[in-house]
């Protein structure tokens, strides 16, 4: 709820209860037309207490079958048998004999058929026999929880934990943040790890992400010292980065406008998790203005205006005058 409150720039505090945060949730959202998708749920409370809305639509994903009133139930199919059998082998090209019993094994569903060809193309641990073997003894129990926590538990000391690290990006991710946030250098582990098939990478923009059940699954292997120190670094990163495009922002080049618009919401976030409100007051100044340029009038004006509540709650005066002589030249727009 939280991450939807803070898009709207509204400042909210996570560590608030559930109940007063659903009531920003909802009143951020009252009037607007957004679609949700969440992806790996397992409970329905993970959806109840996300319900948008009457007007906005909630896509929900499941392995397993969940009950949840009001909702529309429609089953996937999964992937033919010679489809499926061609995606597994294009993740574990050296398979052989059984690629037709991994399949049928996997229920030919994509994830799981990722996860097994990549855990046979990469663990020295894994014959495609003793492959089959596990994968019929999960097949009692949950399949693809079975088979991440196998390809967790199989991976090197330093790849694990550089997996777990990755908890903390709750969205799309480069390699230089994760080189810089997790401290794998020339992202030796990151690569292991897509190799593994526990991290996606989107060729198109260049960026990593976790499937959300592989996130859930992190959430209760990161460690409290881990968690702090990447949340830290991720704070860090993108104070830095910021620092850089604020002079990007002065040559005010298109491709640098677009940049920092993007990088400084991003920005947001680490100020609020560092708790420098000095810090958040300049980024969302900055945020104003890559907006400004950008030519989103409407929206510059409705940023500006939270840099200037925000400005005088804090006591920054000269911002607080800055802000409002912006102000009074969008009145005049």
């Amino acid at each position: 709820m939280a991450q939807v409150i803070w898009h709207f720039k509204i400042q909210c505090n996570i560590e608030d209860n559930e109940e007063k945060l659903r009531k920003v949730y909802l009143k951020v959202l009252y009037g607007k037309k957004f679609i949700f998708l969440l992806d790996g749920v397992t409970q329905p409370i993970e959806v109840l207490k996300l319900l948008p809305p009457k007007h906005c639509l909630m896509i929900v994903v499941s392995q397993e079958r969940i009950s949840l009133s009001g909702f529309y139930r429609k089953s996937m199919k999964p992937l033919d048998p010679q489809s499926a059998q061609k995606l597994l082998m294009a993740r574990a090209p050296k398979i052989k004999e059984k690629a037709k019993e991994i399949a049928e094994l996997c229920e030919f569903i994509p994830m799981t058929l990722c996860l097994a060809g990549g855990l046979l193309a990469t663990s020295k641990s894994f014959s495609e026999q003793s492959l089959c073997e596990k994968l019929q003894q999960w097949a009692e129990g949950n399949l693809l929880m079975e088979l991440i926590d196998q390809s967790y538990k199989d991976l090197e000391d330093e790849t694990a934990k550089i997996l777990r690290k990755l908890y903390i990006f709750l969205d799309t991710f480069d390699a230089k943040a994760q080189d810089f946030i997790c401290q794998d250098q020339y992202n030796e582990q990151l690569t292991k790890l897509v190799e593994r098939q526990l991290v996606m990478f989107n060729e198109k923009s260049g960026c990593y992400s976790l499937h959300p059940t592989i996130q859930k699954f992190l959430r209760d292997k990161i460690t409290e010292p881990e968690r702090l120190d990447a949340e830290k670094r991720h704070a860090t990163h993108f104070m830095i980065r910021l620092q850089g495009l604020q002079s990007e922002l002065t040559e005010k080049k298109p491709s640098s406008i677009r940049s920092s618009v993007n990088a400084f919401d991003s920005g947001l976030s680490a100020t609020k998790y560092l708790k420098d409100n000095k810090a958040e007051l300049r980024q969302l100044i900055n945020l104003s203005e890559a907006t400004f340029e950008s030519r989103n009038y409407s929206k510059a004006k409705g940023l500006h205006e939270d840099s200037l509540e925000m400005a005088l709650e804090i006591g920054e005066d000269s911002s607080a005058t800055m802000l409002l002589d912006k102000l009074a030249f969008f009145k005049r727009l």
